[in-house]
């Protein structure tokens, strides 16, 4: 490289990295990892984790319209426990992965009594998002 290629390689690096800390746009996807089928875990501002639909959901509190507090899944569903964006409880939500159907809320009661789901290793969203890679 040249005298002058080398100074300017270094100030669109630097520009780069101020853009990346100044910017609300997650350019590199640091704040959604993949979950199974078209669905991922979005990390938000503050903590909240919502599961997106092939990573570009419009829907600002996610396809269950709420956070996730906690969460586990296998090739045929995501199980999450979820609050609604008005911070009231909905209870545990079923994902199918394959039609994209969302069950209505149910309780830890009929959870258990569901082994197609009471089977499944639910953890905390924070360890989920730890345990995921970045797609």
């Amino acid at each position: 490289m040249n005298r002058i290629g080398r100074p300017l390689l270094r100030v669109l690096v630097v520009g780069l990295v101020f853009l990346q800390a100044a910017c609300d746009i997650d350019l590199f996807g640091n704040d959604r990892r993949a979950i199974v089928g078209p669905y991922g875990l979005f990390l938000g501002e503050g903590k909240f984790y919502l599961i997106l639909d092939k990573w570009d959901n419009k829907q600002p509190c996610g396809i269950l319209e709420g956070s996730v507090t906690e969460l586990g899944w296998n090739d045929e569903v995501i199980l999450a426990n979820q609050q609604t964006c008005s911070g009231k409880p909905s209870g545990w939500m079923v994902v199918h992965v394959k039609t994209g159907m969302i069950d209505p809320p149910i309780n830890s009661v009929r959870l258990q009594k569901r082994p197609d789901l009471s089977r499944i290793q639910v953890m905390p969203a924070g360890t989920a998002w730890d345990r995921l890679k970045r797609r």
